[in-house]
């Protein structure tokens, strides 16, 4: 079953991914690619596995910087990111159905920023 947290999380990195490698992003302010590493630095800084910390990190985040395209965002349903029937098989193969880690969650912000500075403007 996939908690609300969960959700939150698992669409940030799926937004990251996304508009990461759009030449001109619409969910993502420009400025928001330069504050990137101040996410990047609080995630670091947690000592424990928590879904529940990483969704409310990347909340106070977007509400810090007045992110509200990210926010209104991350509250649409997404297909990765949503609990599956339970008669559907889920792949394994799948990096979203690969258990919310803070490694992952810096992964992702890392492999963002370098995809959106090697952009052509």
């Amino acid at each position: 079953m996939t908690t609300e947290a969960q959700k939150i999380v698992c669409r940030f990195i799926e937004l990251l991914e996304e508009e990461s490698q759009k030449t001109e992003p619409s969910i993502f302010p420009e400025e928001s690619w330069t504050a990137l590493p101040d996410l990047d630095r609080q995630v670091a800084q947690l000592t424990a596995e928590d879904v529940g910390t990483l969704a409310d990190i990347i909340l106070d985040w977007c509400e810090n910087n007045g992110y509200n395209t990210i926010l209104t965002a991350l509250q649409k349903e997404s297909l990765k990111c949503d609990p599956q029937d339970d008669d559907e098989e889920i792949e394994a193969s799948d990096p979203s159905d690969q258990p919310i880690t803070n490694q992952s969650l810096r992964s992702a912000i890392k492999t963002a920023i370098t995809n959106q500075t090697s952009t052509p403007e």
